[in-house]
């Protein structure tokens, strides 16, 4: 039963991967922060906790198959996609969740997208020497 589950995971992991990875590439660069909703401003939403250890857990299940899938497709899953995926994955559970945006300026900028619940990183991390430009909540439904 515990193999089905993550068979399971793992099919729903491609998926949401490939839609995000649609969803981006169809999507016109001055339109694509639409794809993240309305920005707040960068840790404004930490009080988005996640219910019990339960909701951990599963987050944790979630970001692991997202990476660990992605890490596997054979077309480029970089950290936006992964991050939307992950979103949408956590989404579906009802597991409150913030997607950040930031920037690591040394030595040449580079972009980055992570997400966490609660105070911990699901996806993205290690997320050290960023500077957070913007984070998007997304509560539980």
């Amino acid at each position: 039963m515990v193999a089905l589950r993550r068979v399971v995971l793992a099919l729903e992991t491609v998926v949401a991967l490939a839609v995000a990875g649609l969803r981006i590439a169809a999507t016109p660069d001055e339109r694509t922060s639409r794809l993240l909703g309305a920005p707040g401003a960068p840790g404004a939403s930490a009080g988005l906790t996640p219910r019990p250890t339960a909701d951990r857990l599963t987050a944790a299940r979630v970001g692991r198959a997202v990476e660990r899938v992605a890490n596997r497709v054979p077309w480029p899953a970089t950290c936006l996609p992964r991050a939307l995926a992950a979103r949408a994955m956590l989404r579906r559970r009802h597991i409150p969740c913030e997607l950040h945006l930031g920037v690591r300026p040394d030595p040449a900028v580079e972009a980055h997208a992570w997400v966490t619940v609660g105070p911990v990183v699901v996806v993205g991390a290690p997320i050290t020497g960023l500077t957070e430009l913007a984070s998007f909540a997304t509560p539980a439904t």
